[in-house]
């Protein structure tokens, strides 16, 4: 039977590959408590303390009593009644959980960043992907349910202290790999994120520099010192003021030779635009590919459409997109995939909605025919979500299995609105047998042509 436990993000126990259902918010809290203290024997009055305080009157003891018998049914639901069981045990003067790090993602995340901290220096390629690796485990805030719960405060921060050192050090080895120019916007990104970070900032110095930015560079690290000592009242480090100097003198030791075959292939999973960490590819069309992608700032996690370099420097894509972007974003329907954030720089263009995982019609219908009462209800939901679109002045253009995404639940969700999509050579990019007959004639979309 293997158990695994989740903590960057909420709460999760998947055993034998399906999820547990772990009860009540305080048996939840138990379980993290013991979680963020494996392997430790808690005594009963600090597991009190820290879940009660002073509420909860004398009744406490028994509700706590409740929540460990709760707890190694769901944890060991083979376990024969009254058996001490290997998970959560009875340890004077309290109980221990005995979990491997392994069986947490913590523990692997740990792990992942001691892995590429050896490898670094003699191969950044493979430290880098696995720091990839190790930040796509975060699906939220760790411990992101009991943010407020004092227990978790320490942990918490230790954690996303963990997080921000795997990004810095990744960061680290795409430098290693010739990446400068394709790391400035990431870098400028992150550096307004965490204004105070020397890490960032100095990799940023160095990315600009290395891309021939050398008065930009200064700029960073002028901008850099004066919010230092306005802040904090310190000036720069040594590291900082070193960096400086051999920007000034065209050092050229900061530059560096690359193999250029080992660096990752652009746009990669990992990289940060705007905020949002890309991670693995999610799919690829006509426009450019879709990413799964987490957004640090509020834990969560979205996909991110990357629109191709070629589409997005076209003038007839430009003069358009920001304009039916805001109209796709204020489309409010159930079954429409919010679009939350967008914009576009030179050599691309962003996407940022909702992410629904769970597949698409077309990966739905791939098993077989749907029964005529589902279709009916796919039907209905994706109609009302065209009939709200079209209401708001907006015409899909492009509705067919692989755009409406289907939920864990079911529900059908209309998604791909062809923001700017009619630019000079993908103008006309008809997708049989699904392409409206005036998309194929090029007379011009109507709400008809999404019927």
């Amino acid at each position: 039977m293997a158990v695994e436990y989740r903590l960057l993000g909420r709460l999760e126990v998947v055993r034998d590959g399906v999820p547990v259902e772990l009860g009540a918010f305080r048996q939840r809290a138990l379980l993290a408590l013991l979680l963020a203290n494996a392997g430790t024997v808690l005594s009963t009055d600090r597991i009190l303390d820290e879940l009660w305080g002073d509420t909860g009157g004398t009744d406490k003891q028994s509700s706590l009593w409740v929540y460990v018998s709760g707890l190694r049914g769901v944890l060991e639901p083979g376990r024969a009644k009254r058996a001490e069981g290997t998970i959560l045990l009875t340890r004077a003067p309290g109980y221990v959980l005995a979990v491997d790090p392994d069986e947490t993602d913590v523990g692997r995340f740990e792990r992942s960043l001691a892995e590429a901290r050896v490898m670094a220096e003699a191969d950044p390629a493979g430290a880098s992907l696995t720091l990839r690796a190790a930040l796509a485990m975060w699906r939220g805030h760790a411990y992101e349910e009991f943010a407020y719960e004092s227990w978790a405060q320490t942990e918490i921060a230790r954690l996303e202290e963990l997080r921000l050192e795997a990004i810095e050090d990744r960061i680290d080895a795409d430098l290693r790999l010739g990446l400068s120019r394709e790391l400035v916007s990431e870098l400028h990104s992150l550096a307004r994120q965490h204004p105070l970070r020397e890490r960032f900032v100095t990799s940023l110095m160095l990315a600009l520099y290395r891309s021939g930015r050398a008065a930009e560079a200064l700029r960073a690290c002028s901008a850099f010192r004066t919010r230092l000592v306005a802040e904090m009242g310190v000036e720069p480090s040594r590291a900082v003021r070193d960096l400086e100097h051999q920007i000034l003198i065209d050092d050229g030791d900061l530059l560096v030779d690359v193999d250029l075959t080992r660096a990752p292939q652009r746009p990669r999973s990992g990289l940060t635009v705007r905020g949002y960490e890309l991670r693995e590819e999610l799919g690829r069309g006509a426009f450019g590919a879709v990413f799964r992608a987490y957004q640090p700032i509020v834990g969560r996690e979205v996909a991110i459409k990357v629109i191709k370099p070629g589409l997005a420097d076209d003038p007839a894509f430009v003069r358009r997109f920001e304009a039916e972007a805001q109209l796709v974003a204020g489309l409010e329907h159930p079954h429409i995939v919010p679009l939350y954030d967008y914009w576009r720089e030179p050599g691309a263009a962003y996407l940022v909605m909702r992410l629904i995982d769970a597949g698409s019609l077309a990966d739905v219908l791939a098993g077989g025919a749907l029964p005529a009462e589902r279709a009916s209800t796919v039907f209905g939901q994706i109609a009302s979500a065209l009939r709200a679109a079209h209401r708001n002045g907006v015409v899909h253009g492009d509705v067919k299995p692989e755009n409406i995404l289907i939920d864990g639940d079911g529900f059908a969700y209309l998604t791909d609105f062809g923001v700017a999509a009619g630019a000079d050579e993908y103008a006309s990019l008809p997708t049989a047998p699904f392409a409206p007959p005036e998309q194929v004639a090029d007379d011009g979309l109507s709400p008809a042509s999404d019927q």
